[in-house]
């Protein structure tokens, strides 16, 4: 079984939402620190969602 590469936007949205989820588990566990770290992953991912689905002439 061979395993396909995932495409940029495909792995940036995928952290996104893998962020998402361990920022709230981080937070019920009073993990505050660790939940602001992965709250700024998740931005980070996020803008690079905008950047990889905005069209370059549109990013001026």
């Amino acid at each position: 079984m061979a395993c396909r590469t995932m495409s940029p936007l495909e792995v940036a949205s995928f952290v996104e939402g893998m962020t998402a989820e361990l920022r709230a588990m981080a937070r019920e566990a009073k993990l505050g620190t660790l939940a602001y770290f992965l709250e700024m992953a998740r931005i980070e991912a996020c803008a690079e969602v905008e950047r990889l689905t905005t069209p370059s002439r549109e990013r001026h």
